[in-house]
């Protein structure tokens, strides 16, 4: 067996046979022949062996005799030359030349390296003739032994004596002389410690070799044209690295690792780059890196022995990647768990997350419900048509692989099922072919019948319950393996704790609102404090009963809102919070009581007072609850004149009438507390009703008054006087549309919605309502980039923001006056750069200001509800965490800096949204224009009339009708007549959501558009199930309008 560098060569030579490189041989010679028998056969194996081969002719043989020499020994000696593998060059011009032979020499090497050769295989005469006499120009002393040459010196024999002779041998590992007619070979004394050293050193090293754990190869590399690396050869490997790689020796020695591992080059390790620079600069290194084609994590350590080669030990550390990226995988999906309080985005997150995890191409999850049903909660990938029919899946009356998963009734003994009660195939034919057809018909295979090849479903758990599913699907085989599922399960475990607490944090949302609604409704009084006695919370009668408002009293001690004395003896009353904190019971309070008002009026009341416990049974606040007894003493007061008044007359004929009178007056007191209730919840309810119907009908005004006046804007001069008046008409509706839209809001009949809005003009605005709020002594200044600056948000909220923090700004600067700074620039966040912000765009909105500045020790604290810096009088410190919540909702952040004396800096980071993306942004390019032909359905005459007039204008062919009967006939008779409907809600005998069922009843491809001014029954989410295209809120802009008939005839025609 060869060493393991495949240094050693044949040396073409029978008396010496193999050679290492880095060894020297001499010959004596004394005939042309005598060369020839010995460097024809050398320079053969030469180039059998792949070396370049240099020939220095002596002056006993010229240059051209040893070509024909070597012409007639080797059949296609011309190919060689060609290739340029061998060189044979005149003594006479190797001598002559003035540089450094061992120079040359290695120069020549470098080159032939560089050309795909093993190495450099040499023959020159040591000696030459000169007419200075004889010479010995140079015999390689500097080069052998540290590079892969091999070479042949010459020296002609008769030169020489006995001790001459001798020199030169020892400077040789062997030396050739004939003796008669017969070549013989002297050994030097290094040749014999040599070959005994390297025999004890390849048996030790073979050893070391065999019984290695490391994998270990041996390559050549080969290079281009240009000296560029490009593929590697396999010359020698262990039984290790056959073991680490399941590649054998018999198959890959000698091949190159293209052909062995087709598509290595395109590996993002570059191995063939990595190696080639090792073998080429000689710099050793150490890396680790994935193998695409043998799908394993190596760390490896190269070297090169010689230039062009390359030695590698490698391990296999994939069992050790693999965990790292379940302990980063795991880290991350706890993360998300514990981050998200909101049911759809913590599994919104979860989905993207495991998307990008695995790569598949549909992912969704389901979640079981009361009912049994597990619809999805959460999915991307997956077709429409597929989550339609997938979508309500019952555990109560279907049967499927979901539904198996969910109930646990897997057996994880089978091969499609694992420990952890997951389902999995890579390939859906294998899977199919491996179940009885018991099965099949037991199961509905939806997703191989979809096309879906690689399928998981993964048990979401919480304990021991499982409460829903991950479903995983890929068109392509392989693209969960086992180890993904295993992840994917402990990535479950996590969903499964934060969506049971999502659920939780919901309900206690819903029933935190349905305490608020029922204490901000009763008749009572009520006024809530922390275990420091200080106003947490006071509803609408408390607010009127104490004069304080509720800003105002937010924060105060108890004492100083709700002041109470005895009517009696006018002492102040015993402090019944205190008392309840410190008893921890209910307490009523005594007679006599009056509160006095923040005014200084009295007024009468009755009153108790609770304990607020937390779950370790301690007190962490107490619930005040009272109510005015003015009614109800004035009655009493009554009574009791008439009762003394009949006790004088009547007292012992009358004494039954008298109590009979005394219960009807206390009846009638408490009948009239209860109408009063009962008119303060009917004026509520009167409130939020009157709204929707003002919502309503005045939309509808304004919707006729937009689109008549953008009619006639179209119809006169755009130069002329006329034209800027109408259009001040369209802003003046336009923001009748918002104050509309502003009440409906106020009285909870709309929720605040979030839009692209650009945040430069809604600071523009907020500035001129500064300036006349701020006093004179504070200079405002801004710097406002425009260009580009759309944000997601609520335009109220963030004038909110932008209010807040300038007068928290105004009150820094309030004594000496000073600079206020408003700055809007774009800028790009890196990761980590603020704490838990993601990389990417932010406008950055800059609050600055030069007051006295916050200091260090409450800085962290700012942003707590009811901490404030302020005077009792003066704050209630909800501004800034009122600004923290908004922006975290607008998913922004937030920082502050600040030097005491110097002067604050908020800064607000909003992430930006990009103009394509901004579909509710005007654009800027004129209306787009349709030939379709529409139907348009609503009962208001001239918004009948404004309707058709606006589109027709557009290009559209309108057909209108006040009738939704009417309407539902002209489609009953010719389904394919019209190309869109669009229809108003509120319509005389059928609603237009039901106008919609019935249409789409007869044609259900065809598209419709709901419109409507204001209408609590009806949602976005709720018309689009129905198959409805589009919701808007009237009054619409004609923009508006025919943008939203293009994307749904757009969409209409892609599908």
């Amino acid at each position: 067996m060869q060493t393991i560098y495949s240094d050693i060569r044949k040396s073409g030579i029978s008396l010496i046979g193999d050679l290492p490189w880095g060894v020297r041989i001499c010959q004596f010679y004394q005939t042309e022949q005598d060369l020839l028998d010995i460097l024809i056969p050398y320079f053969i194996a030469g180039l059998e062996n792949n070396e370049s081969c240099l020939w220095i002719a002596s002056d006993s043989l010229a240059a051209e005799d040893a070509r024909k020499a070597m012409k007639k020994a080797v059949p296609h000696f011309q190919k060689y030359v060609r290739k340029k593998q061998i060189e044979i060059i005149s003594g006479s011009l190797w001598s002559a030349g003035d540089g450094d032979p061992g120079r040359i020499v290695i120069s020549k090497l470098d080159r032939a390296i560089s050309a795909g050769f093993d190495g450099l295989r040499l023959a020159a005469n040591a000696v030459s003739e000169t007419e200075a006499g004889k010479t010995f120009p140079w015999d390689g002393t500097d080069i052998f032994g540290e590079h892969n040459v091999i070479g042949i010196f010459t020296y002609p024999r008769d030169e020489f004596n006995a001790i001459g002779l001798m020199e030169v041998v020892k400077k040789h590992r062997y030396a050739l002389v004939r003796d008669g007619g017969n070549w013989e070979i002297i050994k030097s004394s290094e040749a014999w410690i040599v070959k005994d050293a390297l025999k004890r050193s390849e048996e030790k090293f073979h050893s070391l070799f065999s019984n290695m754990l490391e994998g270990f190869a041996y390559y050549r590399v080969v290079l281009d044209a240009k000296g560029r690396p490009r593929d590697y050869v396999f010359l020698e490997i262990n039984e290790s690295f056959e073991r680490l790689t399941g590649l054998k020796s018999d198959k890959i020695i000698g091949r190159r690792v293209t052909a062995v591992l087709p598509g290595i080059e395109e590996d993002s390790i570059d191995w063939i780059g990595r190696y080639g620079e090792v073998a080429m600069t000689g710099r050793p290194v150490q890396f680790e890196g994935y193998s695409q084609a043998l799908r394993k994590w190596y760390s490896v350590s190269a070297f090169s022995p010689h230039k062009g080669y390359i030695a590698v030990t490698f391990t296999d550390i994939s069992e050790r990647k693999h965990a790292e990226t379940e302990l980063r995988v795991s880290r991350r999906f706890l993360e998300i768990a514990n981050r998200h309080s909101d049911l759809s985005s913590l599994l919104q997150e979860f989905v993207k997350e495991m998307k990008g995890l695995t790569g598949c191409a549909a992912i969704g999850i389901r979640l079981l419900d009361e009912n049994g049903n597990i619809p999805y909660r959460a999915y991307d990938g997956f077709s429409r048509q597929f989550h339609e029919s997938e979508n309500p899946l019952s555990i109560r009356t279907d049967r499927c692989m979901c539904i198996n998963v969910i109930k646990g009734t897997g057996d994880p003994g089978r091969p499609f099922y694992t420990k952890g009660g997951s389902f999995y195939t890579n390939e859906s034919a294998g899977f199919l072919a491996a179940v009885t057809e018991k099965e099949k018909r037991g199961t509905r295979n939806v997703c191989f019948r979809m096309g879906y090849r690689s399928v998981a479903l993964v048990p979401i758990r919480a304990g021991a319950q499982i409460i829903g599913l991950v479903h995983l699907a890929d068109p392509e085989e392989n693209m969960i393996p086992r180890k993904t599922i295993e992840l994917l399960e402990k990535a479950a475990s996590a969903l499964g704790v934060g969506a049971l607490r999502a659920l939780a944090e919901e309900e206690l949302r819903s029933q935190r609102e349905w305490f608020h609604v029922t204490l901000t409704s009763i008749g009572d009084a009520v006024i809530a404090t922390d275990a420091s006695g200080r106003i947490t919370f006071l509803n609408p009668v408390a607010v009127s009963l104490t004069g304080w408002t509720r800003a105002e009293a937010l924060g105060q001690p108890i004492g100083k809102v709700f002041r109470i004395i005895n009517e009696v003896s006018r002492e102040p009353g015993e402090d019944i919070v205190d008392r309840v904190l410190k008893e921890g019971s209910v307490i009523n309070l005594t007679n006599n009581t009056a509160l006095i008002t923040r005014e200084g009026t009295e007024i009468p009341i009755e009153d108790s007072a609770a304990p607020i416990k937390d779950s370790d049974d301690n007190v962490s606040g107490v619930v005040l609850v009272f109510h005015d007894g003015t009614e109800k003493r004035r009655a009493q007061q009554v009574l009791q004149r008439s009762r003394d008044e009949m006790e004088m007359r009547v007292e012992e004929r009358t004494r039954e009438l008298g109590e009979a009178y005394d219960n009807l007056v206390k009846e009638t007191s408490e009948r009239k507390r209860v109408e009063a209730q009962l008119r303060q919840v009917q004026k509520m309810e009167a409130l939020g009703t009157l709204t929707g119907g003002i919502a309503h009908d005045f939309n509808n005004i304004l919707a006729a008054i937009i689109g008549f006046a953008e009619m006639v804007v179209e119809d006169l001069p755009q130069d002329g006087q006329e034209v800027r008046r109408l259009k001040n008409v369209l802003k003046a509706a336009l923001r009748g549309r918002d104050l509309i839209r502003q009440m409906l809001t106020f009285s909870r009949k709309t929720e605040i919605e979030k839009k692209p809005l650009k945040l430069s003009a809604i600071m523009k605005e907020t500035l001129k309502l500064l300036r006349a709020s701020i006093p004179t002594t504070i200079r405002i200044e801004d710097r406002i980039q425009d260009e580009s600056d759309l944000i997601l948000a609520d335009p109220t909220q963030i004038q909110q923001v932008l209010m807040n923090l300038s007068t928290n700004a105004a009150y820094a600067m309030r004594d000496k006056g000073g600079m206020l700074s408003l700055e809007l620039n774009e800028c790009r966040l890196a990761e980590g750069e603020i704490p838990e912000a993601p990389s990417g765009r932010y406008m950055r909105l800059a609050v600055r200001d030069t007051g006295v500045g916050i200091q260090p020790d409450v800085i962290d604290k700012i942003f707590d509800p009811f901490f404030t810096t302020k005077q009792r009088e003066e704050g209630t410190g909800l501004g800034l965490s009122v600004v923290h919540g908004i922006v975290h909702q607008c998913e922004g952040h937030i920082t502050v800096e600040s030097e005491p004396e110097k002067g604050t800096t908020f800064n607000v980071y909003f992430p930006k949204i990009m103009e394509e993306s901004a579909e509710n942004v005007p654009a800027e390019e004129a209306i787009p224009r349709g030939r379709e032909r529409i139907l348009f359905i609503d009962d208001e005459e001239m918004l009948v009339e404004m309707g058709q007039g606006l589109l027709e204008k557009v290009g559209y062919e309108v057909v209108t009708t006040t009738s939704s009967i009417e309407a539902l006939s002209l489609i009953r008779d010719d389904p394919s007549q019209f190309d869109l409907v669009i229809t108003d809600q509120t319509m005389p005998d059928i609603t237009g959501i039901s106008l919609a069922r019935e249409i789409l009843v007869v044609r259900p491809d065809i598209p419709i558009i709901l419109c409507t001014g204001h209408s609590e029954s009806v949602s976005s989410e709720k018309v689009k199930e129905m198959g409805i295209r589009e919701f808007l809120m009237k009054p619409l802009t004609k923009r508006e309008l025919v943008g939203a008939i293009g994307r749904v005839l757009d969409a209409n025609s892609e599908t």
